[in-house]
């Protein structure tokens, strides 16, 4: 029984549910359904809207085909394609979108700003070629289906993902069109204290967002944070590493870029496991960078940039910033993973956690460094001893396939 508008009382338990024709998104039904409405009763207003469905095949958006036991599970709000008996067609959520331009272009895949047809929302497209074998291929939709469900202010929202034809995933989110962090540090050099922390706090909260669900980011870099819009303070995370295939030392598919945040028991092949403590030390050089305006580790080649993080030690230039700040720095990038904080050390530490500052130690974040003051250069303090960890491994992450 289908109902097209109901009162409160004797249809307190409808749900409205979304039916997109298969391969044609433009068209579609609204509908309410009831407890006891039946997989007739929808074929029936289906043949009613677009004549010749005599044959009803239901699927949902990521392509899973539902049958006629499902329709008591099915949730308000919740959109379905339908088709006259033939197969899903993988290209159907994206008629529900135009194209506006192409936003970037990389090994693993390209990345398009789009519209929806309906609604006007503008939304990121990445459509990622995936490589491995099927086992491989499944774990990567597993893991996308978990960022669809992370939620929180400083992470980009992942509103759906679909399999494509020659083993491709296209996966859907939210548009961010503040630019990089890396674009703003470019354009002033390096921040002063009191703005880097404003940045660094929105990090620490959504990477203590992913770790207290044992997901690690896996590719943490300015690059990969963004800012909301061109007049807005406010960042999200990015890129979300998608398990791949590759072994973290193979060089050959990492970015440049990538390697001067990557940590040293990664690029010297010392742990088979990735933990929590590589986003610790990609954390440090991102706080590192804003304030100095350069990386701790670099190098002419990718193999210059893996030796000196591997092995040269930390020396902080000449400066004047707070012994906090210092402190924080050098023990995120501690070489040995077993002694770097975990990230409630880094969220309560007095230079991130701004309510447990005393006046003198807020009053030297506004200082700015001048030639005739400022600290001689020094090695990295020792750090404390990282706390025990009741799942000290975290979760395994490879390579990010999620970036272009």
């Amino acid at each position: 029984m289908m109902y097209e508008e109901y009162d409160d009382s004797p249809l307190q338990f409808i749900k409205s549910i979304r039916i997109y024709l298969n391969g044609d998104s433009s068209k579609y039904l609204d509908l309410k359904i009831a407890q006891n409405s039946s997989w007739s009763d929808i074929q029936t207003q289906l043949d009613q809207k677009f004549p010749k469905f005599k044959e009803m095949r239901l699927f949902t958006q990521q392509g899973v085909e539902i049958f006629k036991d499902d329709v008591k599970f099915f949730k308000d709000g919740q959109s379905f394609y339908a088709s006259r008996g033939d197969e899903f067609d993988p290209h159907s959520p994206f008629s529900q979108y135009e194209t506006i331009k192409k936003l970037g272009e990389g090994g693993f895949g390209c990345v398009t700003l789009a519209r929806h047809r309906i609604t006007g929302e503008q939304v990121a497209i990445k459509v990622i070629k995936m490589m491995g074998n099927a086992q491989d291929i499944e774990l990567n939709f597993r893991e996308a289906e978990v960022l669809r469900s992370l939620t929180h202010k400083n992470i980009v929202k992942v509103f759906n993902s679909y399999a494509l034809q020659n083993t491709q995933m296209a996966v859907i989110m939210e548009y961010l069109e503040g630019g990089e962090l890396a674009e703003r540090l470019r354009q002033k050099g390096r921040f002063q204290e009191e703005e880097a922390c404003k940045y660094f706090r929105q990090v620490v909260s959504a990477i203590a967002y992913c770790h207290q669900k044992n997901i690690v980011h896996r590719d943490l870099k300015m690059e990969n944070l963004l800012f909301c819009s061109p007049d807005s303070d406010d960042l999200k995370a990015i890129d979300f590493g998608i398990a791949g295939i590759q072994c973290p030392t193979n060089n050959d598919h990492v970015n440049i870029g990538s390697l001067h945040y990557m940590a040293p028991e990664i690029l010297g092949g010392k742990v088979t496991r990735v933990s929590t403590s590589v986003d610790i030390w990609a954390m440090g050089i991102i706080l590192y960078k804003m304030l100095f305006g350069k990386v701790p580790f670099n190098g002419k080649s990718q193999q210059d940039i893996i030796f000196n993080v591997v092995n040269k030690d930390l020396l902080l230039p000449p400066n004047n910033f707070s012994e906090e700040v210092i402190n924080l720095i050098t023990q995120m990038l501690e070489k040995n993973h077993e002694q770097r904080p975990r990230i409630t050390d880094v969220e309560y530490h007095p230079w991130v956690n701004t309510e447990i500052r005393t006046p003198q130690q807020k009053q030297s974040l506004l200082q700015i460094p001048s030639e005739g003051n400022i600290r001689k250069s020094r090695p990295s303090l020792s750090p404390r001893p990282r706390s025990k960890s009741p799942n000290p491994s975290g979760i395994v992450k490879h390579p990010n396939i999620f970036k272009l």
